[in-house]
């Protein structure tokens, strides 16, 4: 993904956000489905939850910052989730997180449709879009630190995903 349209304070972030895209794919390459239910405890995550909280995330943060609906709710994927519009995976319990068992080719396309509608979102900001504070289902954030807050979820949970896929197939999926 090219940078050059976007604002020099959220290239590194724009790259990072790219980076741990191709991270969860890499990491689910060849992966069978089963693979993507697994979860190491009964508290844990899979890494299907991950890929789709991440994009939830993404996809919410983003559309808060250009001031549109996200693709989740325009683009009809809860309903093809068969989850609430709301639904984005912030305090998911262990049993709704087990439940959670999309086919990968459905949760790979919302995946992509949501990187790619924050890749078109991050190119069309400006420096007064960063400047307003926002209202998020955790209070009040300052627009200069949503893409902060957005980085700093993906970062925990890719290499949550890197580990679980590495648990299942040992080392050597990253060659």
């Amino acid at each position: 993904m090219s940078t050059t349209h976007v604002l020099p304070e959220l290239r590194p972030i724009m790259a990072a956000l790219d980076s741990a895209h191709r991270t969860m794919r890499q990491a689910t390459d060849g992966l069978r489905p089963d693979g993507y239910y697994y979860r190491p405890t009964p508290e844990s995550n899979s890494i299907a939850w991950l890929i789709w909280h991440l994009s939830r995330w993404k996809d919410l943060y983003s559309a808060l910052l250009t001031g549109e609906r996200h693709a989740w709710a325009v683009d009809g994927w809860a309903g093809r989730f068969d989850l609430p519009t709301e639904a984005e995976g912030y305090g998911d319990t262990p049993a709704t997180v087990a439940a959670f068992r999309p086919e990968p080719s459905l949760l790979w396309g919302y995946a992509d449709a949501a990187h790619a509608a924050t890749v078109r979102r991050f190119r069309s900001l400006t420096a007064a879009s960063l400047a307003h504070d926002y209202e998020t289902p955790y209070g009040t954030v300052a627009g200069a630190d949503l893409p902060e807050h957005m980085l700093m979820d993906f970062a925990p949970h890719v290499g949550q995903i890197a580990y679980i896929r590495g648990m299942l197939t040992g080392r050597g999926w990253t060659d």
